[in-house]
């Protein structure tokens, strides 16, 4: 009898109750893909380019200049420092364009060993898995050509690319963990009342060493540590 009203029970949740599944939305850049790495490997190949295409010039000159543009300049778009680097230095933009490219496309090798087997994890436990990362408007497409290049769509159910704060675009995120590096993000996200949000505070990441104070929030240092304690 308790048997038939299991399955009398089962076939009740199935037809009537809608479960509410859990959506995790995950950053991308310095929580699954390393962005400082993908930054030194695109500043030496413009600077390699620029010293192969014109002998005349020096590596490190070239070197600190990208950097500095990168750094002072906020100059973030890689293809927008090429324009600079081609006007600056009178070389071939096209060429420069093409060898970054080729970094960006074989972006595999800039996701952190355990962001695969996290995601993956996820997805087995039953929930949603979503991308969410922040870009300008005109870095929607450089954006794209990295997330692409990483290899990881496939993991997720949907990505979202937003162009205005992670707290103001129209997702429900009293149904949403956030799981993230940076801190005004998180602060920001905390303020909707989502289930949770989450940092993940990496050696490698210029924002770990920034304290959060605000508010009281969970602090894994890799994705292997949260997926341990998610028990997933």
């Amino acid at each position: 009898m308790f048997f038939i009203f299991l399955l009398k029970l089962r076939y009740f949740l199935s037809k009537y109750v809608i479960i509410k599944v859990m959506i995790y939305y995950i950053d991308f850049d310095s929580t699954l893909y390393k962005t400082s790495m993908l930054k030194q490997n695109t500043l030496h190949t413009m600077a390699t380019t620029c010293c192969a295409l014109n002998p005349a010039l020096n590596y490190n000159d070239v070197l600190n200049e990208a950097t500095y543009q990168y750094q002072r300049g906020r100059i973030y778009h890689a293809f927008k420092l090429c324009h600079h680097l081609a006007q600056k230095y009178g070389v071939s933009e096209e060429t420069l364009k093409h060898n970054v490219s080729s970094v960006i496309n074989n972006g595999s090798i800039f996701v952190y060993d355990d962001a695969i087997d996290f995601l993956k994890r996820l997805k087995a436990a039953g929930n949603e898995v979503h991308m969410l990362t922040f870009v300008t408007i005109d870095g929607i497409s450089y954006q794209s050509t990295k997330i692409n290049g990483s290899g990881l769509k496939k993991y997720f159910d949907d990505i979202h690319i937003a162009t205005c704060p992670k707290w103001e675009i129209n997702i429900d995120y009293s149904n949403g963990v956030f799981i993230d590096d940076n801190p005004s993000d998180l602060v920001g996200l905390y303020q909707q009342h989502p289930v949770d949000v989450i940092r993940i505070r990496r050696d490698d990441n210029k924002y770990s060493l920034i304290d959060i104070e605000e508010i009281p929030m969970k602090e894994f240092p890799d994705l292997k540590s949260l997926a341990d304690y998610l028990k997933i």
